[in-house]
């Protein structure tokens, strides 16, 4: 394995685990430590890689609780592309006034 590869696996593994609570939510690794580390949490359950103990759990993302508490909000796909579309035309108007 190439050395930055290594360091790279190395920091994701020493994650802590209230690191990661902060984006899963708290029910996260029930029954670990927040002090713990990622690297633990993985050996103690036979995962290979934090997306394979998401998968096992039936987490595959973030937990909507903790968004709300972030006061963070998704658009639905439709919502997503109209507002993609009206902010796509309001910079084309935008750049086309600055050209003039």
């Amino acid at each position: 394995m190439p050395k930055q590869r290594r360091k790279d696996v190395q920091s994701v593994a020493s994650t802590r685990i209230d690191t990661l609570r902060q984006t899963y939510g708290n029910e996260f690794a029930a029954g670990l430590r927040g002090d713990a580390h990622l690297k633990t949490l993985l050996d103690r359950t036979g995962s290979a890689s934090l997306d394979d103990y998401l998968k096992s759990n039936g987490a595959l993302e973030p937990s909507a609780k903790n968004n709300r508490e972030s006061g963070v909000k998704y658009a639905s796909e439709d919502g997503f592309k109209l507002a993609h579309q009206k902010t796509s035309k309001l910079h084309a108007g935008l750049f086309r006034r600055l050209a003039q």
